[in-house]
């Protein structure tokens, strides 16, 4: 058992496409997409942080924000030669705007209710079921979307948790020679 896993793990290691990928590539940063969010590291030692609006051979644009996410400068251009490594950060898969997400179900839920309470109304001749049902309805729509938006919260903050950032690009050769070394 022991010599097929020993095996298995020689083929595995041979295989191209199964080691690291290099990080002192800048074709990763040319694959990256536009509003990704990323910390840019300076060989100067400055940190810029934003999102990337598009890389080439030349560098990149960013739109730069400061660590409270204002803006500080739109189409930022960051030179190649100037960047010592970059970090991409996840994307939220939250809505870009839960509050119209709960205000659509709410009003989803409420018709839906006040209907079937108009139609219990017309079949068994009451008068407030519509009113009643239609309540019953904008409630259960409420926390409906509020239980769906929780959830996604609640799953993305725990994969961000554990994978909330990869190195994307490094270039090691902007890296400051070692002062203990001799000549």
């Amino acid at each position: 058992m022991r010599r097929v896993l020993v095996s298995l793990l020689a083929i595995l290691s041979c295989v191209p496409g199964l080691s690291a990928r290099d990080k002192s590539d800048w074709a990763n940063v040319q694959k990256l997409k536009p509003g990704t969010p990323v910390a840019i590291l300076l060989s100067a030692g400055e940190e810029l942080r934003g999102y990337l609006e598009a890389a080439d051979a030349s560098g990149l644009r960013l739109t730069w924000l400061d660590r409270n996410g204002t803006l500080i400068a739109s189409s930022h251009h960051v030179d190649r030669m100037s960047v010592r490594k970059i970090i991409r950060f996840r994307h939220s898969k939250l809505p870009q705007d839960p509050g119209r997400i709960m205000v659509v179900s709410t009003v989803a839920g409420g018709a839906v209710g006040a209907t079937s309470g108009a139609i219990y109304d017309a079949t068994h001749h009451n008068n407030a079921r519509w009113l009643t049902g239609g309540l019953a309805g904008a409630g259960i729509g409420f926390l409906g979307s509020c239980a769906v938006l929780g959830g996604i919260g609640v799953i993305e903050g725990s994969v961000q948790l554990f994978h909330h950032s990869v190195v994307v690009y490094e270039d090691r050769s902007s890296r400051k020679p070692n002062s203990n070394s001799t000549k």
